[in-house]
């Protein structure tokens, strides 16, 4: 039973790792919906059994990508003190 419990637990690190990725494909979303960049800038990712959209503009991945990973270490920060 411990075995069990142990394989289907999230730890804290993969949990903030979720939390970072929803936040990444919910700005792409939004960006997508909201007619930000045009609709050929975005590919067709599968995640999570639904197929989502994803800007591939370097410079808006350089943009994000600091600002995702301060995400994700707050919020693992913020969960260990819980």
């Amino acid at each position: 039973m411990t075995e069990l419990a142990t394989k289907n637990s999230i730890t804290l690190k993969g949990s903030a790792q979720m939390v970072q990725q929803f936040f990444h494909y919910g700005i792409h979303s939004i960006l997508y919906q909201r007619g930000i960049y045009p609709s050929d800038n975005f590919t067709r990712e599968k995640k999570y059994g639904m197929t989502l959209l994803v800007n591939k503009d370097p410079k808006l991945e350089k943009f994000l990508q600091p600002l995702l990973e301060h995400v994700e270490v707050c919020y693992g920060n913020n969960q260990s003190k819980t």
